[in-house]
Formats: C-alpha cells, structure tokens, sequence
C-alpha cells in the first residue's frame, strides 16, 4: 500500500512532527510505502491566511500525480484546509490531536465566513477520523454538534512512540538534587505555573533538594514568562529551575536518561479561539520508555497518557498540595521504573499502526 501523509517535514520534533515520522517509519517496517511533501508551509500560518493553502496545492498535486497513493493521511490537521484542492479518488483519514483538532475554531476571525464552509468542504474529502484520545474525540464531537457540523466515522489510537529509540535507564543516577523535568513549549496549558506552585509546596515540606529543568521553546519577555519568573521568585525557587530552551535529540535522550520524575500538569484554557489543551502527550510515554516515573494532570487527554498508579500519577493540577504529595512518594519509590517502561511499551507505534493500517483498508 502506498500513503501520503500531508506533515510538516522540516519540523519532526513537535508533538505533530513526531507522531508522522514515527508513524511513517512504521508503516515502512510493515512493507508499506509512505511519502510526505517536501516545503509545506508552517501549519498554523493556514489558519492565518488562506492564501498560504494556495501556495503549497501545486506541490501537493504534483506529489499524488507521481506517487499515485492508495491513502492520504492528514496527521497535522490545518493540512485538511488542502483536501478540497486536490484529487480525491482515493481513502483520506485524518488524525486529530489535541487544541487543533476542531481546527476552524483558531482561523482568522475576520475570515470566519470563508474558512467556516471550506472547513465543512473538506470534511466531507475524509472517509475517517482518528481520534488520539477519548477527550479529543469527546471535544471534537462537541464543537461539530454545536456547529451543526456532520463528521466522518472516528476511531480513537492512542499515540504511540518508537519505543526502542529510548533507552532504559533501572535507575537515576545518583546525584546531589533530585531532578524533575518538563518537556514542552511554554505555553498557559502545558502548566508550567501550576508545576511551580506545586513546588513551592513540596519545598516547604520537603526542602529544596531538586531541580525542575523544562526543556522546549519560550519567549523571554512574553506576559507568560514574566508571571512564571515572577512565581519562582516569590516562591523561592530562583536556584532550583532551569530553563534549557530547545535541546538537540541527544541532549534531550540524556535528560530523559538523568530524571527521576516527569512532571507536565496541563490544564484545559478557555481562550477566544476555543480551547487549548493537551491532547495525549508523547513526552509522558518517552519520560515512560527511559523508565522515568510521569505525573499528569486529571484535564484534557494527558490523563491518557498516564497510567495512575502504574506508570505515573493523574491528579488535580489546581491542588498543589496533593501534587507535593505525589512528587515526595515518586522520590520514595512509589512507582516501579520497569512498570513504566511497560506502559510505554504498550504503546509502541509498530503495534498500534496495525491499528491504523486497518482503517486504510
């Protein structure tokens, strides 16, 4: 079988990214043959202006004359802005992921009325929708209802890794400070503020004997940073957090390899443009596959992605207190490492893209 899957090439390491080259490669490792399109432009810059669906439907076109796929699989979801554009005799799934699953939601306002009837045009080019978690299903049904939009037929896989990219690691390696870490864009729903006050309590009761270090982009400056420096600083934590920024693959695999406890507490934020929130979460199960202990929080489909009391914790990220709690009981070997890397073999992206093959057919 041949599929084209409609990606972002030039940007592998965000969530979307990931979950395409990793699917990609395991439909290869299963005889099947795939493609993506070299030069898309950036996904979100879509949602801003139609123009940029023009620019990239000669390329798209040019790929599907010469590849000549059986499947088109959208798995970043402002690509389905493109499906009306170009040849459709063929299957089309599209993978939703978390904030823009219900993607019109976050288009220009001021070109509502033209995205509004493209967005239901290009619905109807997919013949199934894959749904990462139960939450981005429930929300997308949600938003379609409300809308009075008709969706294709949707089936939840969850995400899934390479989980022999990660090496497992039976132990932390002894050092002077516990380390927790963060991976992900500082960004209101990735819960970054919540961590922090959740720190502050465990300091209070515990001490300061760790060091939070959040890997991935931010802007220094923006409204989001200053309130987070400014937490840290109030709640004394100056010289416990790191902000690493973007890392390379090997220095995020050492990281991985260095913690002894993943902590994300995405939230669910209510903004103008509809909600954002954490669909799954693929930095829950790679922390899992270096057997690094996870803590999630109970909104959104992060909850998912972690399984309590096996791989990690779920709970409520708006209770710093219980947060502190969890964090003192992972330090004290409440949740097995093997166990964890369990889980994220559960979720190995070979098993699952059986499952997506079968929507294919």
């Amino acid at each position: 079988m041949k599929i084209l899957i409609l990606a972002n090439t030039e940007n592998f390491k965000s969530g979307w990214g990931r979950y395409s080259l990793d699917l990609a490669h395991a439909l290869q490792n299963k005889g099947h043959k795939t493609a993506t399109v070299e030069g898309l432009q950036k996904p979100l810059s879509y949602l801003r202006s139609p123009l940029r669906v023009f620019v990239d439907v000669y390329r798209v076109r040019r790929m599907v004359r010469t590849f000549r796929p059986d499947v088109v699989h959208v798995t970043v979801e402002p690509y389905l802005f493109l499906l009306p554009l170009i040849p459709s005799q063929r299957r089309v799934v599209l993978t939703v992921h978390g904030t823009y699953s219900y993607t019109v939601a976050h288009t220009s306002r001021r070109l509502s009325f033209l995205y509004r009837p493209w967005f239901r045009w290009a619905l109807r080019h997919v013949d199934q929708i894959i749904a990462v978690s139960d939450y981005t299903k429930k929300h997308l049904l949600a938003c379609a209802g409300y809308d009075g939009i008709s969706l294709p037929p949707i089936t939840v896989i969850p995400n899934g890794i390479d989980v022999e990219a990660y090496r497992f690691v039976e132990r932390a390696p002894l050092q002077s400070r516990k380390r927790i870490l963060m991976v992900g864009v500082l960004r209101p729903h990735k819960g970054a503020r919540e961590s922090i006050a959740a720190l502050v309590r465990y300091r209070a009761r515990y001490g300061d004997d760790f060091e939070y270090h959040v890997v991935g982009s931010y802007v220094e400056g923006e409204e989001y940073m200053r309130l987070l420096r400014a937490d840290i600083a109030r709640g004394g934590l100056t010289d416990c957090v790191l902000f690493r920024g973007k890392v390379s693959d090997n220095e995020l695999q050492k990281e991985y390899a260095e913690a002894d406890l993943f902590l994300m507490l995405s939230t669910v934020v209510k903004t103008d443009s509809g909600r954002r929130f954490e669909g799954f979460g693929l930095v829950y199960l790679e922390a899992n596959a270096c057997g690094v202990p996870t803590i999630g929080s109970a909104e959104g489909g992060s909850c998912e992605a972690v399984k309590d009391g096996v791989s990690g914790f779920v709970i409520d990220a708006h209770n710093p207190d219980a947060v502190a709690e969890r964090i003192h009981e992972v330090f004290n070997g409440a949740i097995d490492r093997r166990q964890a890397r369990a889980w994220a073999e559960a979720h190995n992206i070979n098993e699952l893209a059986g499952d997506v093959l079968k929507l294919y057919e």
